[in-house]
C-alpha cells in the first residue's frame, strides 16, 4: 500500500524539480498559443484589385505604351525603338500588335481604318479625331484608345478621352487601369 512517502532507500531524485519544470513548460506553451490568436478576428474574403498583367518590358526612353488585349483586357505592351506623335501611336496602334506582341498573345480590337487620327491634347483632356464612324467601335476598342492616349501625357491615365468620327462622339472616356 503506497502512502505518499518512498520506501526508504527509494528515494525519487527527479521528485519536485524536474517534474515541476516540465509543468511550467507546458504552462508557457499552453499560454503562449493562447495568445498567438489574439488580436486577430474572422473576417469575409478582402478582394483585391486585378492582377497586374501583360509583358515586362524595362523602360527606356525610346519606347511607346499600346494598349493591347489580352484575355479579355486591356494590356499595356511596350514597344521600344518607337517614340512617335500621338497621332503616330494611334497609327502604331491601329497597325495592332507586332509578331512578339503576336507571340504573346496580344490582340487588338481597333480597326485599322481607325488611322490616321489627329489629336488635342489640353490638361486633362484629349480629343481624338478618327478617320471612321466612332459608334462602330467596340467598347474594348475605345478602352484601348483612351488607355494609349491617357497615359501619353505627365499624369498617366487622368485624362478624359473624348472620340470624334462619322459625325459622332463618345466620351469622354478614362482609362480603367
Amino acid at each position: 500500500m503506497r502512502t505518499g512517502k518512498p520506501l526508504p532507500g527509494k528515494e525519487n531524485p527527479n521528485a519536485g524539480g524536474t517534474g515541476r519544470a516540465v509543468c511550467r513548460i507546458g504552462l508557457v506553451a499552453v499560454v503562449a498559443v493562447v495568445l498567438a490568436g489574439c488580436g486577430v478576428r474572422p473576417s469575409g474574403v478582402i478582394p483585391g484589385g486585378p492582377a497586374p498583367s501583360g509583358p515586362v518590358v524595362p523602360e527606356s526612353s525610346q519606347s511607346t505604351v499600346l494598349y493591347f488585349v489580352l484575355g479579355g483586357q486591356p494590356t499595356a505592351a511596350q514597344r521600344q525603338g518607337t517614340t512617335t506623335s500621338p497621332g503616330g501611336v494611334l497609327t502604331l496602334l491601329a497597325e495592332g500588335p507586332d509578331d512578339a506582341e503576336r507571340a504573346a498573345g496580344l490582340t487588338t480590337e481597333v480597326p485599322a481604318n481607325a488611322a490616321p487620327a489627329s489629336v488635342s491634347m489640353a490638361p486633362g483632356d484629349v480629343t481624338v479625331a478618327l478617320g471612321l464612324d466612332v459608334q462602330s467601335l467596340s467598347t474594348m476598342a475605345t478602352q484601348q484608345i483612351a488607355c494609349t492616349v491617357g497615359h501619353l501625357g505627365s499624369a498617366p491615365g487622368a485624362a478624359a478621352v473624348t472620340l470624334t468620327g462619322g459625325g459622332h462622339r463618345r466620351g469622354p472616356l478614362t482609362c480603367p487601369f
